[in-house]
Order: C-alpha cells, then structure tokens, then sequence
C-alpha cells in the first residue's frame, strides 16, 4: 500500500511541474493623432478581357490609393495596413465578394512601386510625417487562376498605426 501511495505522489508530482515566463505588453496613449484623407472612398478599377487575367499572377487596371496627414503634431511615424475579407486561393489578397463574382480573381493592394506587395492585414512601410505626410499605394485586379467573367468588387478596411 505504501508503495502504491508513493508511486502515486511521484506520478502526481511530474503532472504538475509546468514551465512559466512572463510577457511584457507596452505601447503609448497619444492624445492627437493626425487629419487623414484618403483620395478615394470608391474606386472603379474598370473593365478587363478575361484573357488578360488568364493565369494566376497576372494583374491589370492598376489604380492609385494615396493618403494625406495633415496636422499630425509630434508624430513621426506612421503605417497603413488593409484587410477585409482573404481571399481562399490566396490569402495574401482581398477577396472578390461581388454579386455573380468573376472567378479567379482578387485584389492586390501593393507599394508605390506597384511591385512590392502589401500583405492582407500586415503594416506597409514606414510613412514619415513632419506634421504633414502622404503615402500611395497600388490596388490591381490579380488573377488567382485562370479568370471567368462576370462582377469584380472587393471592400477593404484600412487601419492606421502611429510609432
């Protein structure tokens, strides 16, 4: 009996040694943030042959986002990210959620450069302020696979962060 006890305890004893650490959360509560416009609420990207979407990869009608920040104070930094809904083929784009939607295609929002991807609700790059600033960015229609016809429209939230 003692020695079922003392097996017991043991066994017992090794299913409650855990590890533990500690994580340390910071941030900063600002009281002014900056005036932002953006240059469009809605953008028409057009109409495209499904023959240029016709692969996956392929993009077409790009069309430029910019925002402006105006009266920013002390603040230095900025960055944008954009989600809404990922697309399925390809979760680093916006998904196409148009009433009888084209198949095969999404949106990619991109850098200025209109090459540099943004990834779905990842930060772009820095954006300096000196109490003004302006960033641009690229939205294309991008093929996930060979593209079918019919509507195109995508919602995207945009999210801004101050360092």
């Amino acid at each position: 009996m003692k020695k079922t006890l003392l097996v017991l305890s043991l066994l017992a004893t090794a299913t409650t040694q855990a590890d533990t650490g500690k994580i340390v959360f910071t941030g900063k509560l600002q009281d002014t943030t900056c005036t932002v416009t953006a240059s469009h609420t809605a953008v028409n990207m057009g109409a495209v042959k499904t023959a240029v979407l016709g692969a996956a990869g392929n993009t077409a009608n790009p069309q430029e986002i910019t925002f402006d920040f105006a009266a920013c104070g002390a603040l230095t930094k900025a960055r944008v990210a954009f989600d809404g809904v990922r697309d399925t083929a390809d979760t680093g784009l916006h998904k196409n959620t148009a009433t009888t939607p084209a198949a095969n295609v999404a949106l990619g929002i991109y850098e200025a450069d209109g090459v540099t991807p943004v990834p779905y609700s990842v930060s772009a790059k820095d954006i300096t302020l000196s109490t003004t600033g302006s960033a641009k960015y690229i939205a294309k229609m991008v093929a996930t696979g060979e593209a079918e016809a019919g509507n195109f429209e995508s919602n995207v939230t945009y999210h801004i962060s101050y360092l």
